[in-house]
Protein backbone atom coordinates (compact mmCIF):
# COMPACT_ATOMS: atom_id res chain seq x y z
CA UNK A 1 0.00 0.00 0.00
CA UNK A 2 1.59 3.85 -1.28
CA UNK A 3 0.55 6.62 0.46
CA UNK A 4 -2.19 7.19 -2.27
CA UNK A 5 -3.82 4.20 -1.60
CA UNK A 6 -3.97 5.08 2.18
CA UNK A 7 -5.49 8.26 1.20
CA UNK A 8 -7.87 6.91 -1.09
CA UNK A 9 -8.89 4.49 1.63
CA UNK A 10 -8.90 6.87 4.63
CA UNK A 11 -11.23 9.29 2.53
CA UNK A 12 -13.85 6.26 2.13
CA UNK A 13 -13.66 5.63 5.73
CA UNK A 14 -14.38 9.33 6.60
CA UNK A 15 -17.31 9.55 4.28
CA UNK A 16 -18.85 5.86 4.85
CA UNK A 17 -18.30 5.98 8.51
CA UNK A 18 -21.15 8.82 8.93
CA UNK A 19 -23.54 6.99 7.64
CA UNK A 20 -25.48 3.49 8.02
CA UNK A 21 -24.19 2.02 5.16
CA UNK A 22 -20.98 -0.57 6.83
CA UNK A 23 -17.38 1.64 6.49
CA UNK A 24 -15.93 -1.84 7.06
CA UNK A 25 -17.95 -3.25 3.76
CA UNK A 26 -17.37 -0.05 1.87
CA UNK A 27 -13.03 -0.57 2.75
CA UNK A 28 -12.83 -4.05 1.23
CA UNK A 29 -14.54 -2.85 -1.84
CA UNK A 30 -11.95 -0.21 -2.08
CA UNK A 31 -8.97 -2.09 -1.28
CA UNK A 32 -10.07 -4.44 -4.12
CA UNK A 33 -10.68 -2.25 -6.39
CA UNK A 34 -7.07 -0.70 -5.94
CA UNK A 35 -5.83 -3.79 -6.06
CA UNK A 36 -5.25 -4.73 -2.12
CA UNK A 37 -5.97 -7.69 -0.34
CA UNK A 38 -8.42 -6.50 2.25
CA UNK A 39 -7.71 -9.77 4.75
CA UNK A 40 -3.78 -8.71 4.32
CA UNK A 41 -4.78 -4.94 5.70
CA UNK A 42 -6.46 -5.31 8.84
CA UNK A 43 -4.16 -3.35 11.06
CA UNK A 44 -5.05 -0.15 8.59
CA UNK A 45 -8.21 -1.07 8.91
CA UNK A 46 -8.08 -0.81 12.79
CA UNK A 47 -5.80 2.66 12.84
CA UNK A 48 -8.73 3.90 10.48
CA UNK A 49 -11.63 3.43 12.49
CA UNK A 50 -9.38 4.06 15.77
CA UNK A 51 -9.61 7.60 14.02
CA UNK A 52 -13.45 7.62 13.85
CA UNK A 53 -13.44 6.39 17.53
CA UNK A 54 -11.26 9.28 18.49
CA UNK A 55 -12.97 11.88 16.36
CA UNK A 56 -16.91 10.45 18.09
CA UNK A 57 -15.45 10.95 21.68
CA UNK A 58 -14.65 14.10 21.18
CA UNK A 59 -18.03 15.33 19.99
CA UNK A 60 -19.77 13.59 22.22
CA UNK A 61 -17.01 14.34 25.04
CA UNK A 62 -19.67 16.00 26.89
CA UNK A 63 -22.08 13.07 27.39
CA UNK A 64 -19.26 10.91 28.06
CA UNK A 65 -17.94 12.94 31.04
CA UNK A 66 -21.63 13.21 32.66
CA UNK A 67 -22.07 9.57 32.33
CA UNK A 68 -18.44 8.91 33.88
CA UNK A 69 -19.17 11.29 36.80
CA UNK A 70 -22.53 10.05 37.27
CA UNK A 71 -20.89 6.52 37.77
CA UNK A 72 -18.36 7.44 39.60
CA UNK A 73 -20.57 9.36 41.88
CA UNK A 74 -22.13 8.06 44.88
CA UNK A 75 -25.35 7.34 45.71
CA UNK A 76 -26.10 9.22 48.63
CA UNK A 77 -24.96 12.27 46.15
CA UNK A 78 -26.86 11.61 43.02
CA UNK A 79 -29.84 13.39 41.86
CA UNK A 80 -32.50 12.31 39.25
CA UNK A 81 -30.11 13.36 36.64
CA UNK A 82 -27.41 11.15 37.55
CA UNK A 83 -29.34 8.40 38.33
CA UNK A 84 -30.65 8.59 34.92
CA UNK A 85 -26.93 9.14 33.73
CA UNK A 86 -25.54 6.53 35.52
CA UNK A 87 -28.46 3.75 33.97
CA UNK A 88 -27.23 4.95 30.89
CA UNK A 89 -23.95 3.84 31.41
CA UNK A 90 -24.92 1.02 32.50
CA UNK A 91 -27.49 -0.05 29.27
CA UNK A 92 -24.28 1.04 26.96
CA UNK A 93 -21.75 -1.12 28.63
CA UNK A 94 -24.55 -3.75 28.48
CA UNK A 95 -25.44 -3.11 25.08
CA UNK A 96 -21.38 -3.57 24.45
CA UNK A 97 -20.87 -6.86 25.67
CA UNK A 98 -21.97 -9.62 23.15
CA UNK A 99 -20.48 -7.99 20.22
CA UNK A 100 -17.09 -7.62 22.80
CA UNK A 101 -17.07 -11.07 23.30
CA UNK A 102 -17.97 -13.23 19.85
CA UNK A 103 -15.75 -10.67 18.51
CA UNK A 104 -12.91 -12.12 21.09
CA UNK A 105 -13.92 -15.73 20.25
CA UNK A 106 -13.71 -15.55 16.49
CA UNK A 107 -10.42 -13.27 16.81
CA UNK A 108 -8.52 -16.70 15.09
CA UNK A 109 -10.57 -16.94 12.06
CA UNK A 110 -12.21 -13.35 11.69
CA UNK A 111 -9.96 -12.43 8.58
CA UNK A 112 -11.70 -14.68 6.17
CA UNK A 113 -14.61 -13.02 6.58
CA UNK A 114 -12.85 -9.99 4.94
CA UNK A 115 -13.95 -10.97 1.83
CA UNK A 116 -15.92 -9.08 -1.57
CA UNK A 117 -18.55 -12.02 -2.29
CA UNK A 118 -19.55 -11.85 1.62
CA UNK A 119 -19.47 -7.88 2.01
CA UNK A 120 -21.92 -7.92 -1.36
CA UNK A 121 -24.43 -10.15 0.56
CA UNK A 122 -24.06 -8.32 3.46
CA UNK A 123 -24.49 -4.58 2.12
CA UNK A 124 -28.07 -6.12 0.24
CA UNK A 125 -29.14 -7.84 3.97
CA UNK A 126 -28.26 -4.28 5.46
CA UNK A 127 -30.25 -2.65 2.94
CA UNK A 128 -33.45 -4.66 3.56
CA UNK A 129 -33.03 -3.92 7.29
CA UNK A 130 -32.92 -0.68 7.13
CA UNK A 131 -35.71 -0.53 4.96
CA UNK A 132 -37.57 -2.54 7.15
CA UNK A 133 -36.91 -0.64 10.63
CA UNK A 134 -37.64 3.05 8.85
CA UNK A 135 -41.16 1.16 8.21
CA UNK A 136 -41.27 -0.10 11.50
CA UNK A 137 -40.47 2.98 13.01
CA UNK A 138 -43.83 4.97 11.82
CA UNK A 139 -45.52 2.86 13.82
CA UNK A 140 -44.62 2.97 17.47
CA UNK A 141 -44.24 5.58 20.16
CA UNK A 142 -41.30 7.12 21.53
CA UNK A 143 -40.24 6.02 24.98
CA UNK A 144 -36.82 5.94 27.08
CA UNK A 145 -34.69 3.00 26.12
CA UNK A 146 -34.40 0.31 28.73
CA UNK A 147 -32.87 -3.24 29.47
CA UNK A 148 -34.65 -4.96 26.88
CA UNK A 149 -33.57 -2.47 24.28
CA UNK A 150 -30.26 -2.73 25.50
CA UNK A 151 -29.56 -6.18 25.20
CA UNK A 152 -31.56 -6.54 21.42
CA UNK A 153 -28.78 -3.18 20.08
CA UNK A 154 -26.15 -5.47 21.89
CA UNK A 155 -27.33 -8.56 20.05
CA UNK A 156 -27.61 -6.62 16.42
CA UNK A 157 -24.50 -5.67 16.88
CA UNK A 158 -22.89 -9.06 16.86
CA UNK A 159 -24.05 -9.47 13.23
CA UNK A 160 -22.58 -6.11 12.61
CA UNK A 161 -19.71 -7.77 13.09
CA UNK A 162 -19.83 -9.17 9.08
CA UNK A 163 -17.87 -6.20 7.28
CA UNK A 164 -20.95 -4.92 4.59
CA UNK A 165 -23.57 -4.90 8.25
CA UNK A 166 -23.46 -1.06 9.73
CA UNK A 167 -22.83 -1.03 13.05
CA UNK A 168 -24.77 2.21 13.62
CA UNK A 169 -27.61 1.03 11.25
CA UNK A 170 -28.33 -1.98 12.78
CA UNK A 171 -27.90 -0.09 16.32
CA UNK A 172 -30.35 1.61 15.49
CA UNK A 173 -32.47 -1.27 13.58
CA UNK A 174 -32.23 -3.20 16.99
CA UNK A 175 -34.18 -0.36 18.96
CA UNK A 176 -36.68 -0.56 16.23
CA UNK A 177 -36.83 -4.24 16.09
CA UNK A 178 -39.90 -4.52 18.65
CA UNK A 179 -42.34 -2.11 16.30
CA UNK A 180 -41.30 1.05 19.46
CA UNK A 181 -39.41 4.48 18.48
CA UNK A 182 -37.37 4.77 21.15
CA UNK A 183 -34.99 7.46 22.32
CA UNK A 184 -32.01 5.88 20.96
CA UNK A 185 -29.30 7.85 20.15
CA UNK A 186 -27.72 7.92 23.34
CA UNK A 187 -27.43 3.75 22.93
CA UNK A 188 -26.09 4.34 19.39
CA UNK A 189 -22.86 5.33 21.24
CA UNK A 190 -22.36 1.45 22.29
CA UNK A 191 -21.46 0.60 18.65
CA UNK A 192 -18.03 1.88 19.14
CA UNK A 193 -16.98 0.39 21.43
CA UNK A 194 -17.90 -2.75 20.16
CA UNK A 195 -16.13 -1.30 17.03
CA UNK A 196 -12.95 -1.10 18.60
CA UNK A 197 -13.26 -4.76 19.97
CA UNK A 198 -13.77 -6.23 16.88
CA UNK A 199 -11.34 -4.33 14.63
CA UNK A 200 -8.81 -4.95 17.92
CA UNK A 201 -10.00 -9.02 17.57
CA UNK A 202 -9.35 -8.48 13.65
CA UNK A 203 -5.55 -6.91 14.17
CA UNK A 204 -5.02 -9.63 16.98
CA UNK A 205 -5.75 -12.71 14.35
Amino acid sequence: MDYLQSLVLGIVQGIAEWLPISSSGHLVIAQEMLGLDADENLLFDLVVHLGSIAAVCIYFRSELVDIIRAVATPKTHRGAKEDSLRTLGLLLLIATIPAALVGVAISDWIDSIFTLWLVGVALVVNACMLFAADRLSSRGTKRVAGLLDSIVVGLFQVVSIIPGISRSGWTISGGYSEGSRRRLRPLSLSCYPSRFSSVHSSSGS
